[in-house]
């Protein structure tokens, strides 16, 4: 196990039991729902980085380096926190 799949399961664990204690089981039932992706780019980046193929109607012919896949991950695992602390400076 790395550092990134440490941190990145403590934090998910950390929005889930928030999210159980503000709403319920059905808060975070979606939270779960939400942070199964970038759980995935952070703990299978290169493979994840690997895919080749079609996404829809978007072909994918070259693959992406692993750590980028993993800054994605943590990007959007991190941006709930980055919009609380934007929102706690920008004041009323």
């Amino acid at each position: 196990m790395d550092w990134n799949r440490i941190l990145s399961g403590l934090l998910a664990g950390a929005y889930l039991v928030i999210a159980f204690i503000a709403g319920g089981i059905a808060a975070s039932l979606k939270m779960m729902i939400g942070i199964i992706m970038p759980l995935a780019c952070i703990w299978f980046g290169d493979e994840m980085g690997q895919y080749r193929g079609t996404i829809r109607l978007q072909a994918m012919t070259c693959s992406t380096p692993g750590y980028l896949v993993r800054a994605g991950g943590w990007l959007i695992l991190l941006l709930p926190i980055i919009i609380a602390i934007v929102m706690i400076m920008a004041g009323p």
